[in-house]
């Protein structure tokens, strides 16, 4: 058995039509967040269960289900649009390296129409784990579309964690720093989509 997080990255034109495609590639990791969701999740609901960085760089402890602000829904990935607290961000500097202790990304691209901005679409993600033959997949995606003007380029792509406890935190689960980095020209839309799959 395995556990996988796969990318693809796809920009089109203001028609629609593809001018790029990465195809579903390997993403090259999650990060420690992750785990710490995951013990959150599956521990013991009736005491502190997990402490976690933020991205702010505190390190902050999850507590009981009491205390949610969603007492079913500990995190989220969803998002509405322009929102560039969480849900799948991009990123216009590769400074930091990619570790499985980031707890940010170097530099998240703002959502607008000015210089250097892209328009954020919704996170959006898939309504129930697809199976097919030994694996099993489960994905969420957004889109950006750039209404600068001018050419913006991307340097790396990750995903942030609301945490529904409050006051509200947002934790990175997944970073990937593209080599080489990638041009969206002027009224052109990027899709971003992380895949998590399972095989046996």
């Amino acid at each position: 058995m395995s556990l996988e997080l796969r990318k693809r990255i796809i920009i089109q034109d203001g028609g629609g039509k593809i001018t790029y495609d990465s195809g579903d590639v390997p993403s090259h990791s999650f990060v420690r967040q992750f785990l710490d969701m995951m013990q959150v999740i599956w521990g013991n609901v009736t005491s502190p269960v997990g402490i976690t960085k933020t991205t702010t760089g505190i390190k902050y402890t999850m507590a009981a289900d009491t205390h949610w602000d969603k007492a079913d829904y500990p995190f989220s990935i969803d998002n509405d649009l322009d929102d560039e607290n969480w849900g799948i961000l991009l990123g216009d500097d590769d400074s930091i390296p990619e570790a499985n202790d980031n707890f940010r990304m170097d530099s998240v691209i703002t959502s607008g129409a000015g210089v250097g901005q892209l328009n954020y679409g919704a996170t959006s993600w898939d309504t129930g784990v697809t199976v097919d033959g030994n694996e099993c997949r489960w994905g969420f995606t957004r889109s950006m579309t750039n209404n600068s003007g001018r050419d913006v380029v991307v340097k790396e792509i990750g995903a942030y964690v609301r945490i529904n406890q409050f006051p509200l935190h947002y934790a990175l689960i997944m970073r990937d720093v593209l080599s080489p980095a990638i041009t969206i020209p002027d009224t052109e839309t990027i899709i971003v989509t992380y895949t998590i799959k399972t095989s046996s």
